[in-house]
């Protein structure tokens, strides 16, 4: 169960990207605990139809199949997304995919062109993505699977601006490193 906690904390960290840089992108934080039913809603509060996760989330991801797994993760992902922002999931037999973006991400490379106070900041937030990678790796690795985390531009989705792979900083378009031809995924 700790395991899955830092899972969802660290999920909840690398996503809110935009948080490490609030002079140039809105700001928002989280709270909460998964110590109560996740299907049973507050009085008063609107909800959707949505499946009932609560068996799942208190199952130690250790014991879970790779099925579970994914579905943990995607749920962890859906509760953690930011409204200025996304990200595409990709299932493949040997790894998962994370794809991620953010509004305000460009404006912000942009600033570390012309301000070099942002680097610090850069930094962290590259060690936070790996750290959550890394993470993820740690229960997939049980199924035989990589995981990669690439933070996108979110005018196109092909540029790449970070990516991490089982922890490892494989590219960083702010640093130049570029291990891309080392993991073909």
């Amino acid at each position: 169960m700790i395991i899955y906690k830092r899972l969802i904390a660290t999920s909840v960290m690398a996503l809110m990207v935009s948080v490490m840089f609030a002079p140039a992108t809105k700001a928002y934080a989280t709270s909460g605990t998964i110590d109560e039913s996740v299907s049973a809603p507050e009085a008063g509060t609107v909800t959707e139809e949505t499946e009932d996760l609560s068996e799942l989330m208190n199952k130690d991801p250790e014991s879970m199949t790779r099925e579970e797994l994914i579905k943990a993760t995607k749920a962890a992902l859906d509760s953690s997304t930011p409204d200025e922002g996304g990200y595409v999931f990709e299932e493949k037999d040997d790894c998962i995919i994370i794809t991620m973006w953010y509004n305000g991400m460009d404006e912000m490379l942009k600033l570390m062109e012309s301000d070099s106070t942002y680097k610090d900041s850069w930094s962290f937030m590259t060690d936070s993505m790996c750290e959550a990678c890394d993470l993820y790796y740690q229960v997939y690795k049980l199924h035989d699977m990589d995981v990669y985390i690439y933070l996108v531009n979110e005018f196109d989705h092909d540029q790449l601006i970070i990516a991490s792979r089982n922890g490892e900083l494989i590219y960083d378009s702010v640093t130049n490193v570029d291990k891309r031809a080392e993991y073909s995924k």
